[in-house]
């Protein structure tokens, strides 16, 4: 009877601490989720507005926004090392240590601005030459030279981001994307549509709408940190009250620069992999049939916005995780994915439920053609029924970047695209002629195979943090 009244005592304390942890979670995961919420809605806004213009504007804006997003891709996994590391020096109360890596990432942020501009120059020329009809290709020219600035002014938007969340201020985040979209939009309606006498810009217009909003989105963000400082967290405020510094030598400051280049270059090795991945399994739906590849669109789009969520919801997994391994307390950062886990899969498989129940209902939202209906409906079953394994693998690959393992994600994430999805949804799709459903199991094996290797190597580095 004793050993029973223990046990449950015990139990409830679990219960208490896995729900304290759910809360902190959840705490700093939902402004991150509002913001890329809102982000998703807005480029939707943005499509209908685009759309309107006609098709000549709809052409030209899908052709350039591909070397736009190849290029903003990689500027987001440069950007992976300082999130990591600045977190755990944060957490770790290293303070000075994080100011310094600040410092050292945000002169590398004049520099990679104008890298990730030149990839995107150099893919925007190439996909431009593969436009036939000379009158879109000087449209797509004109809304890309618009949107450049956007990733010089980037760098920086994500930098301060990163340090704000790094302490746990992640409604900065939602305040900043808010921000941009409460310009843009506007600014995008009255130049493209030629209101209040205003000239009609189209495309261009739309163009100046976005760059604007990024601009502000800085603005904000920039007086914000001038007002109250960056890192003036509760730590380096007590720390200052009780006279603690936290200095450390240059020599341990330059320890936190080469911990992040590394993770940062793994995950854009990462990210052109995946985007390589990405091209090669549309190219497959489409060689299967030109029904396939329109019918897949509606599923694409919710499984990347499905994927988007439980990101986002893990990144406040990422942030308190790393926190607690830079205090050298593993075992908090272990009961920390247990919640994390909980907290991805709740926001992404409760909304799954829909595509499991009723595809056909939500496909014929998007289109009413009964052959679309046909091949999309399965496919987005397919995307709900996987919905578990995404939730799972977010949290997983959240857990893995805060022990700075960004190296084994990109080993995982490789092989799972070009072993595993890659050729299971070729031969399903082609061969087997499963089509598009075919293809779609393929993304399922895809995460399955990823959260399988996460959860190995997760068990061998059980106790062991880095």
């Amino acid at each position: 009877m004793t050993f029973a009244l223990f046990q449950d005592a015990d139990t409830k304390i679990a219960r208490s601490l896995l729900l304290k942890d759910i809360r902190a979670i959840s705490k700093v995961s939902w402004p991150i989720l509002v913001g890329s919420l809102s982000t998703i809605a807005v480029s939707l806004v943005d499509a209908a507005i685009v759309g309107r213009l006609g098709v000549d504007a709809l052409a030209a804006v899908a052709a350039t926004g591909a070397a736009f997003a190849i290029a903003a891709e990689l500027l987001y996994a440069f950007m992976v090392g300082y999130r990591i590391v600045s977190a755990r020096l944060i957490g770790g109360e290293s303070i000075s240590a994080a100011r310094q890596l600040f410092g050292r990432f945000l002169r590398l942020a004049f520099f990679a601005g104008p890298c990730t501009l030149a990839v995107a120059v150099a893919a925007g020329i190439g996909l431009n030459a593969s436009i036939s009809d000379p009158q879109v290709s000087a449209i797509a020219q004109a809304y890309f030279l618009c949107r450049l600035p956007e990733l010089l002014i980037a760098p920086f938007s994500i930098l301060i981001i990163a340090t704000y969340n790094a302490q746990k201020l992640t409604r900065w985040a939602m305040y900043a994307a808010i921000t941009n979209h409460a310009f843009n939009i506007p600014i995008s309606v009255v130049l493209g549509y030629g209101w209040f006498a205003f000239p009609e810009l189209g495309v261009v217009g739309v163009g100046i709408g976005s760059a604007v909003g990024s601009l502000a989105s800085l603005s904000l963000l920039i007086a914000a940190s001038l007002g109250s400082g960056l890192f003036q967290s509760p730590i380096a405020m007590r720390s200052k009250s009780e006279g603690r510094t936290h200095d450390t030598t240059l020599d341990q400051r330059a320890i936190g620069l080469k911990q992040a280049l590394p993770l940062s270059f793994y995950e854009m090795v990462n990210a052109a992999l995946d985007y390589g991945g990405n091209l090669v399994f549309i190219a497959i739906i489409g060689a299967s049939s030109i029904a396939d590849l329109a019918g897949s669109r509606v599923a694409w789009t919710v499984l990347l916005l499905l994927f988007i969520v439980a990101n986002a919801a893990g990144s406040g997994l990422q942030i308190l995780a790393a926190r607690e391994l830079g205090k050298q307390n593993g075992e908090a950062a272990q009961h920390l994915l247990r919640a994390g886990i909980i907290v991805t899969t709740a926001v992404t498989v409760l909304p799954a439920l829909v595509l499991i129940l009723q595809p056909d209902v939500v496909i014929e939202i998007y289109t009413g053609r009964s052959d679309l209906v046909s091949v999309g409906a399965p496919a987005l079953l397919i995307v709900g029924l996987t919905a578990p394994l995404m939730a799972l693998n977010a949290a997983l690959v959240a857990y893995l970047r805060a022990l700075r393992q960004s190296r084994l994600v990109m080993i995982i994430n490789a092989a799972s695209i070009w072993f595993v999805q890659i050729p299971f949804a070729w031969l399903l799709a082609i061969p087997m002629g499963y089509g598009v459903t075919g293809a779609y199991i393929g993304i399922a094996m895809y995460f399955a195979t990823r959260v399988t290797a996460s959860l190995i190597y997760r068990q061998y580095w059980l106790g062991r943090p880095s």
